[in-house]
Formats: C-alpha cells, sequence, structure tokens
C-alpha cells in the first residue's frame, strides 16, 4: 500500500479508512472484542463500510461546507491552503471526534431500575465496559484470583498452585491462552494439591484446548484444597 503523495490523497484516506478505524476501536474498547476481531480481514471491510457510512454522512450534512474549504480561489489557492488551521480542525473532528461520540453513544444502554408496573417506563442510561467477548474463557478467566488453580494438561498430567490477585498472568483473545501461576504447587496423580515447590519463582502453562482448567477457592483452614470425587486414573474433573 501506498503511502498519500498529495493532500487529496490524503483526505481521500482519512474520509475512506480512518473513521472506521477509529469507530471500530472505541466500540471494541466500549464492548469488548468480538468475533469478527478474529479476522483482519473482517475487521478492515467493517471499517471501510463504515467509513463509507460516515463519508455519506457528511456530505449530506456539510457538503456545500466541504466543498468551499476544498474550492480554489480565483488565484487558483484551495480553501485549505488558506485556512489550514480549520482544515486541520476539521480533519480531525470528521476521522476522530464523530466516530468516537457515535460509537459511544451506539453502545449506550438502558435498563429498568425498578419492578414495579407504575415505573416499567422509567430508564437509566449506562455504558457497559466489556461485556461482550469471544469465549467464556475471555470473559471469566483474567478476572479469577487470589486463589488456587489446577490443570489437567493434554499429556493427562496434573499442574496447579496459587495465584494472588496481583501476581497472576492470564492471556485471553488475540493472544494465545496462556497462564503464568506465581505460587506453583506440587500435585499428586488424582489432582490434590500436596506441598509449595520450593525456591519456584513461577510456573508458565501455555494451553492448547485439550486442557481442563478449575479455578478453587483458597479454603480457610491450612489444608489445601482437593478436587472433587473422580476415578484413580487421573480423569478430568
Amino acid at each position: 500500500m501506498n503511502l498519500p503523495q498529495t493532500v487529496a490523497q490524503f483526505f481521500v484516506l482519512l474520509l475512506l479508512v480512518v473513521p472506521g478505524i477509529t469507530f471500530i476501536a472505541v466500540r471494541r474498547t466500549l464492548r469488548g472484542p468480538g468475533a469478527d476481531d478474529k479476522d483482519f480481514s473482517a475487521r478492515l471491510a467493517n471499517a471501510i463500510a463504515v467509513s463509507i457510512a460516515f463519508a455519506c454522512l457528511y456530505a449530506l450534512c456539510l457538503g456545500p461546507w466541504l466543498i468551499e474549504l476544498w474550492t480554489k480561489n480565483a488565484q487558483g489557492v484551495p480553501g485549505y491552503v488558506r485556512r489550514p488551521q480549520l482544515a486541520a480542525l476539521t480533519a480531525a473532528g470528521l476521522a476522530f471526534a464523530v466516530p468516537i461520540g457515535v460509537a459511544a453513544i451506539c453502545n449506550l444502554r438502558v435498563r429498568r431500575v425498578a419492578p414495579n408496573r407504575w415505573v416499567r417506563d422509567l430508564r437509566v442510561v449506562r455504558l457497559p465496559m466489556g461485556y461482550a467477548a469471544p469465549s467464556a474463557w475471555d470473559a471469566r478467566a483474567s478476572s479469577r484470583a487470589d486463589c488456587f488453580i489446577r490443570i489437567y494438561t493434554a499429556d493427562s498430567m496434573w499442574v496447579g498452585g496459587y495465584i494472588p490477585g496481583n501476581a497472576g498472568f492470564i492471556a485471553t483473545h488475540p493472544q494465545p491462552r496462556d497462564i503464568f501461576i506465581p505460587e506453583p504447587w506440587k500435585m499428586n496423580a488424582n489432582g490434590e494439591f500436596v506441598d509449595p515447590v520450593e525456591n519456584s519463582i513461577g510456573l508458565y502453562v501455555p494451553l492448547t484446548g485439550a486442557e481442563r482448567v478449575e479455578w478453587v477457592a483458597e479454603p480457610e483452614g491450612e489444608e489445601a484444597p482437593r478436587p472433587p470425587d473422580q476415578p484413580a486414573d487421573g480423569a478430568s474433573s
């Protein structure tokens, strides 16, 4: 892809690509990642489609004014050269400010504030942050902390340990799934926690999709948590 060489090419790029990219990025931040975020071609197509919609809206609402800003005067000097500050402000507004505002408005939600039938039409506006997610893992895994975790790996082994709230790391979309366990524990063949691993400073566990992951609340006593009843051969819980 060649970079814009003229002011005209720059404004075409600004009009056909940037508003859509801005809108999609802000929407993803507010709503959370969606299933189509995994495919770059789908994201690009969505951005172009949104940009075209914005271009039509701009032409409908600001067409004459934009033409005046673009038109050359009797001396052959276009309006954006005569008034560069106004041109820059217009470009920033059309490429960033308007798409950001529209994305925020599109992600507003309404909910009922009381179940009483007399106030059933009373609503309050809220802005959800990251409720949508490509999978259950992305929605919940990264929020699990201050608990034990055990993983039945693809090669039929138990690994696990304790994840403090300020030290564990769990990768979610769009990165490959994996877990860093700051305090690994020894585990027996049945998935029971035995003892902390001495002198360990962490355990990295990549997840390919065949593993089984369980989060276990920290017990009130000193006894380490045990897995639910299962066959002695270590089948997945």
